[in-house]
Protein backbone atom coordinates (compact mmCIF):
# COMPACT_ATOMS: atom_id res chain seq x y z
CA UNK A 1 0.00 0.00 0.00
CA UNK A 2 2.01 2.89 -1.47
CA UNK A 3 -0.58 6.05 0.75
CA UNK A 4 -1.82 4.68 3.42
CA UNK A 5 -2.56 7.97 5.17
CA UNK A 6 -4.71 8.22 1.58
CA UNK A 7 -7.16 5.52 1.99
CA UNK A 8 -10.48 5.78 3.86
CA UNK A 9 -12.20 2.47 4.66
CA UNK A 10 -15.98 2.97 4.41
CA UNK A 11 -17.59 4.33 6.84
CA UNK A 12 -14.32 4.47 8.72
CA UNK A 13 -11.50 7.31 9.51
CA UNK A 14 -8.69 7.82 7.39
CA UNK A 15 -5.08 7.73 8.67
CA UNK A 16 -4.77 11.30 8.53
CA UNK A 17 -7.75 11.43 10.81
CA UNK A 18 -6.93 9.19 13.41
CA UNK A 19 -3.76 11.60 15.17
CA UNK A 20 -6.75 13.88 16.70
CA UNK A 21 -7.92 10.64 18.90
CA UNK A 22 -4.12 9.35 18.93
CA UNK A 23 -3.51 12.90 21.27
CA UNK A 24 -6.44 12.33 23.30
CA UNK A 25 -5.24 8.62 24.04
CA UNK A 26 -1.62 9.31 24.51
CA UNK A 27 -2.97 12.45 27.33
CA UNK A 28 -4.90 10.16 29.24
CA UNK A 29 -1.82 7.57 28.83
CA UNK A 30 0.73 10.49 29.77
CA UNK A 31 -1.73 10.98 33.37
CA UNK A 32 -1.10 7.85 34.20
CA UNK A 33 2.80 7.92 33.80
CA UNK A 34 3.56 6.01 37.37
CA UNK A 35 0.92 2.94 36.17
CA UNK A 36 1.40 -0.07 34.08
CA UNK A 37 -1.33 0.00 31.43
CA UNK A 38 -2.01 -2.15 28.69
CA UNK A 39 -3.38 -1.63 25.32
CA UNK A 40 -5.41 -3.97 23.20
CA UNK A 41 -6.21 -3.35 19.63
CA UNK A 42 -5.27 -4.65 16.05
CA UNK A 43 -2.10 -4.37 14.79
CA UNK A 44 -2.72 -0.96 12.43
CA UNK A 45 -3.56 0.74 15.88
CA UNK A 46 -0.04 -0.22 17.08
CA UNK A 47 1.46 0.90 14.28
CA UNK A 48 0.12 4.49 13.89
CA UNK A 49 1.03 4.50 17.85
CA UNK A 50 4.73 3.69 16.97
CA UNK A 51 4.75 6.15 14.27
CA UNK A 52 3.27 8.38 16.89
CA UNK A 53 5.49 7.89 19.49
CA UNK A 54 8.89 7.86 17.02
CA UNK A 55 7.30 11.34 15.41
CA UNK A 56 7.27 9.43 12.45
CA UNK A 57 5.44 10.66 9.29
CA UNK A 58 2.08 8.52 9.15
CA UNK A 59 3.18 7.02 5.49
CA UNK A 60 5.44 5.15 7.89
CA UNK A 61 2.92 3.33 9.31
CA UNK A 62 4.06 -0.27 7.60
CA UNK A 63 7.73 0.32 8.65
CA UNK A 64 5.76 -1.23 12.07
CA UNK A 65 4.29 -4.09 10.96
CA UNK A 66 2.50 -6.04 14.06
CA UNK A 67 1.33 -10.00 13.96
CA UNK A 68 -2.44 -10.94 15.31
CA UNK A 69 -2.15 -11.83 18.96
CA UNK A 70 1.61 -10.36 19.04
CA UNK A 71 3.42 -8.67 22.20
CA UNK A 72 4.95 -5.29 22.55
CA UNK A 73 6.65 -4.07 25.65
CA UNK A 74 7.10 -0.03 25.22
CA UNK A 75 8.08 2.31 28.57
CA UNK A 76 7.47 5.92 28.24
CA UNK A 77 10.70 7.48 29.88
CA UNK A 78 8.70 11.45 30.04
CA UNK A 79 6.08 12.93 28.54
CA UNK A 80 6.67 12.37 24.27
CA UNK A 81 9.93 10.05 25.44
CA UNK A 82 8.91 6.25 25.21
CA UNK A 83 11.60 3.39 24.52
CA UNK A 84 10.41 0.37 22.58
CA UNK A 85 11.51 -2.51 24.75
CA UNK A 86 10.11 -4.82 22.20
CA UNK A 87 7.93 -5.25 19.34
CA UNK A 88 5.65 -8.02 17.76
CA UNK A 89 6.70 -10.45 19.74
CA UNK A 90 4.86 -14.13 19.14
CA UNK A 91 7.13 -16.63 20.84
CA UNK A 92 4.16 -17.32 23.61
CA UNK A 93 1.74 -18.74 20.72
CA UNK A 94 4.35 -21.46 19.63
Amino acid sequence: MKAPNKIQPPNGETFSQVPHRMDKMMHKINQCSDDTICIVSHGSVFSLLACYMLQMPLDKIWSFYMNNCAVSKVIMKDIDTYQICYWNQTHHLE
